[in-house]
C-alpha cells in the first residue's frame, strides 16, 4: 500500500493509484475498485463488503466484477508489532515463536469463515486469497545489521511462511483461489528490505513505509498475481 514519494491518493487508508492492485487491474480490465485500507483486519473486511453494491458483483451486470483479491490476516496476527519487537529487542525466542504460531492458528479459522462469507454473498465473483512477502530475505546478508540479526530474520521468515500457509489452508477450506503465498515467498526471497536489490522498504522514514513494498515491489507483486491468473485460466 505504500510508495515513493510519500504522497497518496487517499491519506486515511494510505491508498496509492500505482500500488500492486493497479498493475493487476490494468492488465486484465480498465474497470477496478480499490477498497483496501491500511491497518485493516478481518472485521474491517466485513464492514467494507457490507457497503458494496450487489449489482457490482451480479452476473447480470455488464460491468460486474469477476475477481476479488483479499489481502488480510497480517494485522490480525499483529505482524507489525512483531516486526517492531525484532527491531527494538530480541524477538527470536521459543516463547515468542509459540505465541505467534498460536495466534496464526486461531486466525486461520477466522480467515476461512471470512472467505466463505464473501463467496456466499458474491457467488459470481472469484475470491482470491493473497499471501505476504517476507520483509527480510533469507539469503546471506539479507538482514539489517544491528537492527535485525540473522536469527531474528529467520524468525520473521518462518512467521511469514506460517501465515501464508494458514491463508492457503483457509482458502482451500472455503473454496477461494489459493496458492499465491509460496509464489510470493520465492519471488521476494532475495529482495527483502536489507538485500542489495530490495523490493521492500527496510526501517525507514516515515516509519509507515518500513517493511512494506517499494515501487519495484508493488510492480513485481502485481506481476506475480498476473502470472498466477494466467496459469489458473489457461
Amino acid at each position: 500500500m505504500y510508495r515513493d514519494p510519500y504522497a497518496y491518493d487517499d491519506l486515511k487508508c494510505v491508498r496509492a493509484s500505482d500500488s500492486w492492485s493497479s498493475h493487476v487491474a490494468s492488465y486484465y480490465s480498465p474497470y477496478r475498485r480499490i477498497v483496501a485500507c491500511s491497518g485493516a483486519a478481518i472485521a474491517d473486511v466485513d464492514n467494507i463488503q457490507a457497503g458494496l453494491a450487489e449489482d457490482h458483483f451480479s452476473s447480470a451486470s455488464p460491468n460486474a466484477a469477476k475477481m476479488m483479491t483479499v489481502s488480510i490476516g497480517g494485522n490480525d496476527v499483529g505482524f507489525a508489532a512483531w516486526l517492531g519487537r525484532c527491531v527494538t529487542s530480541n524477538c527470536n525466542t521459543p516463547e515468542n515463536e509459540a505465541d505467534f504460531t498460536s495466534t496464526v492458528n486461531l486466525t486461520e479459522q477466522r480467515l476461512a469463515a471470512l472467505y466463505s462469507r464473501l463467496a456466499d454473498r458474491f457467488p459470481y465473483t472469484d475470491v482470491i486469497a493473497m499471501g505476504y512477502p517476507s520483509p527480510v530475505g533469507d539469503s546471506p546478508g539479507g538482514f539489517c545489521g544491528v537492527a535485525i540479526d540473522q536469527g531474528e530474520a529467520n524468525f520473521i521468515w518462518r512467521g511469514v511462511i506460517h501465515l501464508n500457509g494458514a491463508i492457503d489452508r483457509a482458502a482451500t477450506q472455503s473454496g477461494a483461489w489459493t496458492g499465491l503465498g509460496v509464489r510470493i515467498e520465492n519471488e521476494f526471497r532475495t529482495h527483502g528490505g536489507c538485500d542489495d536489490n530490495p523490493w521492500i522498504h527496510a526501517v525507514s522514514t516515515p516509519k509507515e513505509n518500513s517493511f512494506h513494498q517499494n515501487p519495484a515491489g508493488h510492480l513485481r507483486y502485481g506481476m506475480i498475481i498476473n502470472d498466477y491468473l494466467i496459469d489458473r485460466t489457461s
